[in-house]
C-alpha cells in the first residue's frame, strides 16, 4: 500500500477553516467469490476517499488497478495507473470540491504505457469561461498535452527521451578514447520535473540523484534501463540538474539552463545583485529557470580548478575571456527563445562589456553589424512594423507572418526594425554605446557608430 498524497491535493482554496484532503492508496482486496462459489485470487485496487476534519465524506474504489500518479484542481481530479488508464473525477459545478463529493466525470481515458506524471492546470479566460488542460508522461518517454475544458482535444504531444539521451550521453562522453571506458557509465537521468508554466511554456527539469523510489516517480524505460546513477553527480559537464523548454514550432527541445558557463565572469552576476533593477529580471522567465537550476550546482558542474588546471596564466585568461563571451551569447538565445525582452536586454549589455574589456572590436562591429545591418536595407517595406518573434515555444497554436518570414532563429538576418518589441536602433544607443564609452580605448568606434546611428 503506498499513500499518494496526504493533503496536498485537492485542498478547497476558498476561505473555509478546515481544508479538504484526498487521499489514494494501492491496497490488494479479495476478488469476491464466483457464481459457483470459488474464489477468484486477489486483486490490486486503488481506494480514494475525500476527507474533512478527519472525517471522510467520499468514497470510491477503482478495481484491478495500481494508481502511479496523482493530480487535482479547484474543479477536476485525475488519477493515473500502471496499466496506463487515466480515471477523470469532477465535483459540484457549484461549490466545487466544498461539497466534498466527486463523481467519474469521464470513460477511463486508455493511453497504452504506465503513466509516470501528471499535471493538471485551470485557468480562467474571462468571457471564454475556465480551462482546464491535462499533462500526461507516460514510462516509455511520451507525452502529451490535452484539453480537457471546454472540449476535449489533444493540442500537442511529444517525447522526453531526447533530452534524457543527451544527459546520458554528456556523462559519458570522455572524449576521444570514451570506448576505453567500459565501467561506472551512468543510466538516464531522473524526470524531476515535468509541467505548463503559467505563460504556457513546456518546462522540463532532469536530474541525477541516489536513487527515488516514491509513488508516482517510476522510471521512463522505454525497454532501457531504469533512471539512475552510477558515478558521482559532480562529474556530469552540465550538472546534476538541468532546464529544458520544449519548442513546438520545430518539435525540439531547447536546453535554457545547466552549468556549463560556472567558469564565465558573468555566471553569478545576474540572480545575486541586486542593483540595477535585478529584482525585476529575477521575475522573468530565464532567471526563474536558472535559479532552481543554480540551486544544485553547489555539488556539480566544471569547476575552475579543473578546467583550467593545465594552461598557464595566459590560456587561463584567454579560457575564461572565451567562456564569458560564450555565456552572454548563450543567454542572449535561451532569453529569445523563451521571449523575454528584458533579459534578452539584460545580457545584451553583459556581452558588450565583455567585448568592451577585452578591446574586442572586430566583434563589436559586428554586433553593431547584427543590429543595424539591415535597417537600411528597407528589404521588405511590408515587415517593417513586424516584430521578430523567436518561435512559440509555448502554448500558443499560430506562429506569426514575422515569425515564419524571419526564419524563426535567425533575427539578425531579419529586416524587422524591433526584436521582441526592442527597437535595434534604440539598443545601440541605449546600450551598446554606453558600455562601449566606458573603456577609452573603444571611444574612436563609439563615435564612428554613433555617427552612423544619427545618419539612419
Amino acid at each position: 500500500e503506498s499513500s499518494l498524497g496526504d493533503g496536498s491535493y485537492g485542498h478547497d482554496r476558498s476561505t473555509a477553516v478546515t481544508p479538504l484532503v484526498v487521499d489514494c492508496s494501492n491496497v490488494v482486496i479479495a476478488n469476491p467469490s464466483s457464481s459457483s462459489g470459488r474464489a477468484q485470487g486477489q486483486v490490486p485496487s486503488v481506494n480514494l476517499s475525500i476527507s474533512q476534519s478527519g472525517q471522510v465524506k467520499y468514497r470510491d474504489t477503482i478495481l484491478g488497478a495500481t494508481a502511479t500518479a496523482i493530480c487535482a484542481t479547484e474543479s477536476m481530479l485525475a488519477i493515473g495507473t500502471y496499466d496506463g488508464t487515466i480515471y477523470l473525477y469532477g465535483s459540484s459545478p457549484t461549490t466545487g470540491w466544498k461539497s466534498g463529493l466527486g463523481f467519474r466525470c469521464h470513460a477511463p481515458l486508455v493511453l497504452g504505457c504506465s503513466v509516470v506524471r501528471m499535471h493538471l492546470r485551470e485557468t480562467n479566460s474571462g468571457d471564454s469561461g475556465d480551462k482546464v488542460e491535462m499533462l500526461v508522461v507516460t514510462a516509455d518517454g511520451d507525452f502529451g498535452l490535452y484539453s480537457l475544458v471546454p472540449t476535449a482535444c489533444l493540442l500537442y504531444r511529444g517525447t522526453v527521451l531526447p533530452p534524457m539521451e543527451h544527459m546520458r550521453l554528456s556523462s559519458n562522453d570522455v572524449g576521444p578514447h570514451r570506448h576505453h571506458k567500459a565501467q561506472g557509465k551512468r543510466t538516464f537521468p531522473e524526470l524531476s520535473r515535468i509541467s505548463v508554466t503559467d505563460s504556457g511554456r513546456l518546462l522540463l527539469l532532469l536530474s541525477y540523484s541516489a536513487s527515488s523510489s516514491s509513488v508516482g516517480s517510476a522510471a521512463i524505460s522505454s525497454g532501457r534501463q531504469r533512471g539512475g546513477v552510477t558515478g558521482s553527480a559532480a562529474s556530469l559537464p552540465g550538472g546534476n540538474l538541468q532546464a529544458f523548454v520544449y519548442n513546438r514550432p520545430v518539435k525540439l527541445w531547447v536546453r535554457v539552463s545547466d552549468s556549463r558557463f560556472t567558469t564565465s565572469d558573468f555566471y553569478d552576476s545576474p540572480l545575486l545583485s541586486a542593483a540595477d533593477g535585478a529584482s525585476s529580471r529575477r521575475r522573468g522567465p530565464l532567471a526563474k529557470i536558472e535559479a532552481v537550476t543554480r540551486s544544485a550546482q553547489g555539488r556539480s558542474g566544471l569547476s575552475t580548478s579543473s578546467l583550467y588546471r593545465q594552461g598557464t596564466s595566459d590560456v587561463t585568461s584567454m579560457l575564461r575571456a572565451t567562456v564569458s563571451r560564450s555565456h552572454c551569447e548563450d543567454r542572449m538565445a535561451c532569453a529569445l527563445a523563451l521571449q523575454s525582452k528584458d533579459e534578452f536586454e539584460h545580457w545584451l549589455g553583459f556581452y558588450v562589456s565583455c567585448l568592451s574589456q577585452e578591446g574586442n572590436e572586430t566583434h563589436l562591429r559586428l554586433l553593431v553589424d547584427m543590429l543595424l545591418g539591415k535597417c537600411n536595407d528597407n528589404m521588405d517595406d511590408d515587415d517593417d512594423d513586424d516584430d521578430v518573434l523567436m518561435g512559440d515555444v509555448g502554448g500558443g497554436e499560430e506562429v506569426s507572418a514575422a515569425t515564419k518570414n524571419d526564419g524563426s532563429f535567425c533575427w539578425w538576418l531579419s529586416s524587422a526594425e524591433s526584436v521582441l518589441g526592442m527597437d535595434r536602433k534604440a539598443a545601440v544607443r541605449k546600450i551598446v554605446l554606453p558600455e562601449m564609452s566606458k573603456n577609452r580605448s573603444n571611444q574612436r568606434l563609439a563615435n564612428e557608430i554613433a555617427t552612423e546611428l544619427s545618419a539612419l
